[in-house]
């Protein structure tokens, strides 16, 4: 066992051994880009492996190692959707040269959706490549595994490598004899899939290139082991990979994480490292009120004067630039559940903003815009310098595209709060506490005041205090009207859905669980009939949670 120590901005950590998985909790700003840049001088003819989170700094990051540190070339790679046409065409065709560049870099997405041996094997000489079979074990203790894995930032923006359709299983699969359906062998897979599929739409990968047809094998080969899991599952099946597959005894895996402390809930493969002392500046939270702040008021133009007048009084009574975060337009169910992409005919409330306070002779040089969920939300460094933040709206997130996804991805207990807290201090520790200025924080009135608090304990106390987690859900439900009957009934159906008791706890979001009664009767261990889940329904109804008996 080597220990490796890690000297920060703010602190010297050990980890307490080279190898292995950890996630780091440094704080926002500690630098950790400036070591990582030094670590990977010192060790790169080993085999590296860096994850970033964008490609401005897999750009950056390749550049540094270039021209200030004197890496070669010829030793270096990105792997990006902006690298060079020229390296891209011949990572695809001649994929095994990658396997001989001593440092990788990608971006984070490529976690998920690129074939792993390719990222994941070093050789000076190269390594063969064969279609991977999801057995990461194997992988992860081959001799050529890069000796080093270092993610920066959490890769949270969590894809699928192949989505199995009912249409692939069932030109990939036979009749088993017994009333239902297996997997063919291998090559017939393989020969049917390019038959009928490699060049239709639902063609999962470009077959026409060597990486093309690696991760098609791949593919076929997963769905070979996976074929029975598989075809019970409703609608589409999914192939996925993540950074929870990277365990092993030979490498080290380190996630860098500003707020891991937060994220990373009981995560059961990665310890957690955590410096307690991560911000020395103070934050100070002030609440101010837009009259009918609501992202589904019909009233635009009203609430955009509103909005611009509150925003104006701000920057009015403050010293330094301002960074004026917000929703991304107006669109939103009727449960409160927001969404942040776009139509690209859609007008944004950032742009909308902007152009009402230029016409209100803003100065453009006090102040920046962007909306909440962006890229310039999390991971970059451009409003380092800026004193103050306004929080314009609440954010919300619906749990299954948030701590329910990550949970499943990373294998964490993280509540939706949590996820949101990790949200919101990527978003405050953009401007200047990263470099341990004081700032200030401009929060509307209809974010909820305890979340408003654990921000404050947490910036300021460097304590991660959330009442929530101080809450038993079975206290909530037994508290209801017969709600003692049901408890067991939720603790066995949370074993199929573990993200029960976090909404009963948290009641903030609405969700509907769609479910055989086969399946219930299977989990609660009893034959009954629709009608006798009435009452479970109904409690369960009570917050939020629609449970469909199908």
């Amino acid at each position: 066992m080597t220990k490796l120590k890690i000297k920060l901005r703010n602190c010297s950590v050990e980890l307490p051994d080279d190898v292995g998985n950890f996630i780091l909790s440094t704080g926002c700003g500690s630098g950790k880009t400036f070591w990582l840049e030094r670590f990977i001088l010192t060790h790169y003819m080993e085999g590296m492996l860096i994850i970033v989170d964008s490609i401005v700094s897999a750009n950056s990051l390749y550049f540094d190692l270039l021209t200030k540190l004197g890496l070669d070339a010829n030793d270096m790679m990105q792997i990006h959707s902006e690298t060079d046409y020229d390296v891209m065409n011949e990572f695809a065709n001649n994929p095994e040269e990658v396997t001989k560049k001593k440092v990788l870099i990608m971006t984070n997405v490529r976690l998920y959706t690129e074939y792993p041996p390719v990222y994941l094997l070093y050789n000076i000489d190269g390594v063969t490549l064969s279609s991977f079979d999801g057995d990461w074990k194997k992988l992860m203790n081959n001799p050529n595994t890069r000796r080093w894995i270092c993610i920066d930032e959490i890769p949270g923006f969590i894809q699928k490598y192949a989505s199995v359709s009912k249409l692939h299983l069932g030109v990939l699969g036979e009749d088993d004899s017994k009333g239902g359906y297996k997997a063919k062998e291998f090559v017939a897979m393989r020969k049917d899939y390019n038959t009928f599929i490699a060049h239709s739409d639902a063609a999962w990968f470009n077959t026409a290139t060597t990486l093309g047809l690696l991760k098609t094998d791949t593919a076929l080969s997963i769905v070979e082991s996976e074929y029975s899991n598989m075809i019970k599952v409703q609608g589409d099946a999914v192939i996925q990979f993540s950074p929870c597959d990277f365990q092993t005894t030979k490498s080290l895996v380190l996630i860098m994480e500003g707020a891991g402390d937060v994220l990373f809930k009981d995560s059961s493969i990665y310890k957690l490292i955590d410096i307690p002392q991560k911000y020395r500046a103070k934050a100070d939270f002030h609440s101010f009120n837009v009259p009918n702040l609501n992202r589904r008021n019909n009233k635009h133009q009203e609430l955009i004067k509103s909005m611009v007048q509150s925003v104006i009084a701000i920057l009015s009574s403050v010293k330094g630039k301002t960074l004026i975060a917000c929703w991304n337009d107006f669109k939103g169910d009727d449960k409160g559940i927001t969404s942040d992409t776009q139509n690209s005919n859609d007008i944004t409330l950032v742009t909308l903003l902007s152009d009402e306070l230029t016409k209100a002779n803003i100065p453009q040089d006090i102040y920046s815009i962007i909306y909440y969920g962006s890229a310039e939300s999390k991971a970059v460094n451009d409003f380092k310098d800026y004193s103050n933040i306004i929080l314009l709206g609440k954010w919300s997130l619906p749990v299954s595209t948030s701590s329910e996804k990550f949970n499943k991805a990373f294998l964490t207990n993280t509540t939706l709060t949590r996820y949101m807290l990790w949200e919101y201090v990527q978003l405050i520790t953009r401007i200047a506490i990263r470099q341990d200025m004081d700032i200030n924080v401009f929060y509307t009135d209809d974010h909820n005041r305890d979340f408003i608090q654990t921000l404050e304990k947490y910036f300021n106390q460097n304590i991660l205090d959330i009442p929530e987690e101080h809450i038993d859900w079975r206290d909530k439900v037994r508290k209801l009207n017969n709600g003692k009957r049901v408890v067991s009934q939720i603790e066995r159906l949370s074993q199929r859905f573990p993200y029960i008791p976090q909404m009963i706890v948290e009641g903030k979001q609405n969700k509907t669980i769609n479910v055989s009664l086969k399946e219930v009767n299977n989990l609660i261990g009893k034959s009954k009939k629709r009608r006798d889940y009435k009452h479970l329904i109904s409690i369960l109804q009570k917050f939020g949670i629609s449970l469909v008996l199908l």
